[in-house]
């Protein structure tokens, strides 16, 4: 079965292969989910299927189906790693969190190497380091900020500028005011922690973005895209 929704910015509608991967963070983007014109999601494609799911128009009510937000969280293909918040030791980095693509489904288990300073990275809208794949927010643009919304620093991290005000416009369309930002607190460890993020969405009025989850649940789905 297969679903189309026409990302707000784009002109062609995206089509998804249902039901979507299910299962842990390394079990949702495992290979074998992924086969001939099957493909893992962009962070512009989960940000639109959660769109649908959350609008619930047409087929995309059906929850036996689509699982997001019901039934499963969404799986984002990332690890993110928390820097402990010691500028001795970290410098400029010190309570960041560093956004590394994650498309094997490694996980908390990725090895994340934590750079020495800035140099080399530019700055992206919303004030986000970028270099290659990899993004780097600072303390202050997410971790003071327990209710999310457009300018929060991991939700445009997640899902770009874009993607982040879709999210806070169909959470406001659907009544979903409640918007935490579940987060490892960089002032209570002392080395660098892994995590995996999901969007949580199964109570009606939140559209939670957790970034706290190790991803070893069962719990979760990915969007699966047809190309």
């Amino acid at each position: 079965m297969e679903l189309n929704i026409t990302y707000p910015t784009k002109e062609k509608p995206t089509r998804y292969a249902l039901p979507p991967a299910t299962g842990t963070h390394s079990q949702c983007f495992a290979d074998g989910n992924y086969k001939g014109k099957v493909t893992r999601p962009t962070a512009e494609e989960i940000v639109a299927y959660a769109d649908g799911c959350l609008r619930e128009q047409n087929e995309w009510a059906n929850q036996a189906q689509v699982r997001f937000p019901t039934n499963n969280y969404l799986r984002f293909p990332v690890t993110l790693t928390i820097v402990p918040k010691d500028k001795k030791r970290f410098g400029d980095l010190e309570g960041a969190m560093l956004f590394t693509s994650d498309l094997e489904g490694l996980g908390i288990s990725r090895k994340v190497a934590i750079p020495k300073d800035l140099s080399g990275w530019t700055v992206s809208e919303g004030g986000i380091y970028v270099q290659g794949d990899k993004k780097l927010v600072p303390y202050e643009k997410w971790y003071p900020q327990y209710q999310w919304n457009a300018k929060h620093g991991s939700v445009i991290a997640l899902c770009g500028v874009d993607g982040a005000e879709i999210l806070e416009r169909v959470a406001k369309d659907t009544g979903r005011t409640n918007k935490p930002s579940w987060r490892v607190n960089p002032n209570g460890i002392s080395e660098p922690e892994n995590r995996v993020p999901v969007l949580s969405g199964s109570v009606r009025d939140r559209l939670g973005v957790d970034c706290n989850g190790n991803g070893n649940d069962v719990n979760g789905c990915a969007a699966r895209v047809l190309k």
